[in-house]
């Protein structure tokens, strides 16, 4: 058995493997055999070198983003300034954003039969 089979093997157990330095954690404990547990004893050393890089990439060295206004001020940077949509006034007592004569207003109405694909 390999150390990949053994990961396949946990995997499907739902267990998660942690690597914390030279040890290996994993939760939940009660979902793996005393079988699995001696697999993982024997190519521990295997799978933490498996781990390792996802373990290092997880680690942020980039700055952090603090808010929103962050997040804005970045695309403003990368993507320029952004125009206002130019919706044209709606006549008065009528939403702008309703469409008219569309299947669905027809069907509301009482006109099912021309709502009806």
């Amino acid at each position: 058995m390999t150390a990949i089979q053994t990961l396949f093997k946990v995997r499907r157990c739902s267990v998660t493997l942690v690597p914390a330095g030279d040890l290996l954690r994993f939760h939940p404990a009660s979902a793996l055999t005393p079988a699995l547990i001696e697999e993982l004893r024997e190519h521990k050393q295997a799978i933490l070198e498996i781990l390792a890089p996802q373990n290092e990439a997880r680690q942020d060295t980039g700055p952090r983003i603090g808010g929103v206004s962050e997040v804005l001020e970045l695309a403003r940077a990368c993507l320029g300034p952004v125009e206002d949509p130019v919706t044209p006034p709606a006549p008065r007592g009528q939403d702008s954003m309703v469409q008219r004569r569309c299947e669905k207003m027809e069907f509301f109405k009482g006109n099912w039969r021309e709502a009806w694909p």
